[in-house]
């Protein structure tokens, strides 16, 4: 029983907010100029993770369900974001719709992320972001989605792990990022719903994260020290 409860607050995951402030320059900045805003999954997948309950013991069944050519989570949730961050005071437009297709290459946001170099956009795009007059990027980057549930009382739950990062497109550094971690209960239905009718549920999901968690994040980062 100690295991069961324990893994039950195991997913109960603690939705917070940002434990640090962007620089008052840079939120002054956000709040002031116009915004390129991107959201970016690292593994485009459903990582499920199944506690399953054998008397005398638990046993960890693992899943993953690739929707990479189903969805283009990317371009999608990159709009949705920028349609939320007017109500964290943000003027903001989808980096989809500032710059095309040829302009991004597709591993553009990823090459962000890595720390063993310093996190700088490339030349041409730096320099296409300037000319368009978007002088901040803001990105929300997400690592998959993961599933965790528990045989026995039909709980599951979906997170999202990631990053939200503020980058200077004219310095090209980034100023500020945090760790960002978004919840919700999928209740009694049986998790691998999220894939049916052409992932309807799982993206209906996605969008109602943004709206709500995401942006509270958002509003936490800029908020005055």
């Amino acid at each position: 029983m100690k295991q069961v409860l324990a893994f039950l607050a195991s997913l109960l995951v603690v939705v917070g907010c940002a434990s640090e402030h962007a620089p008052p320059q840079t939120a002054a900045a956000l709040h002031r100029e116009p915004v390129a805003a991107a959201f970016c999954m690292n593994a485009k997948r459903i990582h499920y993770s199944e506690m399953v309950y054998k008397v005398l013991y638990n046993e960890t069944v693992t899943h993953d369900s690739v929707f990479d050519g189903l969805w283009d989570v990317d371009s999608e949730l990159s709009v949705a974001w920028a349609k939320v961050l007017p109500q964290a005071g943000i003027h903001s437009r989808p980096i989809i719709e500032v710059l095309p297709s040829s302009e991004l290459p597709s591993d553009w946001c990823r090459k962000l992320e890595d720390t063993s170099k310093p996190q700088t956009l490339s030349a041409p795009i730096q320099k296409a972001l300037l000319e368009r007059q978007i002088h901040y990027l803001m990105v929300l980057r997400a690592y998959q989605f993961t599933v965790a549930s528990y045989s026995i009382g039909s709980f599951s739950q979906l997170t999202i792990q990631g990053e939200l990062a503020f980058h200077n497109v004219g310095s090209n550094r980034q100023e500020f990022s945090e760790h960002v971690s978004m919840g919700v209960s999928l209740g009694s239905r049986p998790p691998r719903e999220l894939e049916a009718d052409n992932l309807a549920w799982l993206k209906q999901t996605a969008l109602e994260l943004l709206a709500t968690q995401g942006l509270k994040w958002t509003r936490s980062a800029l908020e005055a020290d």
